[in-house]
């Protein structure tokens, strides 16, 4: 009997000892798969990030190259209405811009100041910080083409981002006065409305290959 008891006990401790052992290989290949699929989930998100990182590169590259083609045509119109290419409005230059009467004294001599400037190039532009300035610029001018006809529709706040983006990548473009450089990218932007013929009015101050590149950037966005 005690022989018997004996073995069922060591077929019991081996019974017990094989299927411990069997846990702690299941546990031990479950940590493993865990730790597998842990180290797969890093690794996808470091590649996701890593996508994502260079996305945001090429579409900063695109922006850098966008702006610097619509500075390059803004230039170029510039230039060929310099050269003698006529515009057919009825708008002279050097106008006076008018001030609101609710603006600050202070304000109205500082505003009058960069205005004048203005008229002689845009250099100063790239001295004003804030965006309030540059907006109520704009604004000035915007109602000053509207009362020699030409009525701009696009918001004032659009015309400043766009200005200070062509600034960035081509300084020469503050050379201009305000006004030639503010009408160019009105006229290139379909925004410049004379009651005239739009694509006429664009390549008459772009050409044929500034109006082709042109239109390529409008259809791009």
């Amino acid at each position: 009997m005690n022989h018997l008891i004996k073995a069922t006990l060591l077929f019991f401790i081996l019974c017990s000892s094989v299927e411990a052992g069997a846990v702690a290989a299941v546990k031990q290949q479950q940590q493993t798969m865990q730790q597998q699929t842990m180290q797969q989930g890093a690794m996808q998100q470091a590649a996701m990030q890593q996508m994502a990182v260079q996305q945001v590169v090429v579409q900063q590259a695109a922006l850098e190259q966008a702006t610097l083609q619509q500075a390059a045509l803004a230039q170029h119109a510039i230039a060929q209405a310099h050269q003698g290419l006529e515009i057919e409005m009825s708008i002279p230059i050097q106008q006076e811009i008018t001030i609101p009467n609710n603006s600050q004294p202070t304000e109205i001599a500082d505003i009058s100041d960069v205005l004048k400037s203005l008229e002689n190039s845009s250099h100063a532009w790239a001295l004003i910080i804030d965006v309030e300035p540059k907006t109520f610029i704009v604004k000035s001018y915007v109602d000053f083409f509207a009362k020699q006809g030409a009525r701009i529709s696009k918001p004032a706040e659009f015309y400043v981002q766009m200005i200070d983006g062509m600034a960035q990548q081509n300084p020469q473009m503050l050379d201009n006065t305000f006004e030639d450089m503010f009408r160019v990218l009105a006229i290139i932007e379909y925004d410049f409305d004379i009651g005239a013929d739009k694509d006429e009015l664009a390549k008459k101050i772009l050409g044929a290959d500034g109006f082709r590149a042109n239109k390529e950037r409008l259809r791009s966005r």
